[in-house]
C-alpha cells in the first residue's frame, strides 16, 4: 500500500487547469481557422470557373483565327472586298 501511495505522489502529469487551458486555445484556433478554410474553398471554385471561361474564350479566339487564316484573311460578312470594287 505504501508503494502505491509513493508511486502516486511521484507521478507527474497535467493538471485539470492545464488541460482546460489547452482545450480553450485549440477551440480559439479552430474558430479562427475554419472560416478561412471555407473561404479558400469558395475562392478555389471561383478560380476554376474563371479558368474554364478563360479557356473557352481562348479556344474561340484560336478557332476564329484559324478560320480567318484558312480563308485568306477574309471572314464571312467582310465587306472589304466589295468596297474595293
Amino acid at each position: 500500500m505504501k508503494n502505491k501511495e509513493r508511486f502516486l505522489k511521484n507521478e507527474k502529469g497535467f493538471t485539470m487547469v492545464e488541460i482546460i487551458a489547452v482545450l480553450i486555445i485549440i477551440g480559439i484556433l479552430a474558430a479562427v481557422a475554419v472560416p478561412r478554410f471555407m473561404t479558400m474553398q469558395d475562392d478555389a471554385r471561383r478560380k476554376i470557373s474563371s479558368d474554364a471561361v478563360r479557356s473557352a474564350k481562348l479556344a474561340l479566339i484560336n478557332g476564329y483565327h484559324n478560320a480567318y487564316m484558312k480563308a485568306g484573311g477574309v471572314t464571312p460578312g467582310d465587306n472589304s472586298v466589295l468596297a474595293e470594287a
